[in-house]
């Protein structure tokens, strides 16, 4: 049995030479090229339709950002306004009543001295 002749088996190198050179690996070799410049169109599609959803977006916040302002702008006048015309009645019923007025700030100066004091 020692003389007994062993099988040949081919050898892995020339076994991966020759299933690289078959025809079967040159359509994987350009199905993966076809696949690569795919998914390079893709990326760029995707790049742009995101360019152009981030521009829209933009343009929506610094609406939103001015409509905002407006509104707050508005609402500074509404307060600026009441402001005014409670500063102008206080004004008034100071000059109509000058007496009480000095009594009702000599009373809070009182009280807030006596608090003051205290601490």
């Amino acid at each position: 049995m020692a003389n007994t002749p062993r099988s040949t088996s081919p050898d892995p190198a020339e076994a991966a030479r020759k299933a690289a050179n078959s025809p079967a690996a040159h359509d994987v070799k350009d199905d993966l090229a076809a696949l690569r410049a795919d998914l390079a169109r893709l990326s760029d599609t995707v790049a742009s339709l995101l360019g152009g959803q981030a521009d829209q977006v933009k343009g929506l916040a610094a609406d939103k950002a001015n409509e905002l302002y407006a509104s707050g702008r508005e609402a500074l006048r509404s307060v600026e306004t009441q402001a005014r015309g409670a500063a102008d009645d206080l004004s008034r019923k100071v000059v109509d009543n000058p007496l009480s007025s000095v009594a009702i700030a000599f009373g809070l100066g009182y009280i807030y001295a006596l608090m003051r004091r205290g601490r």
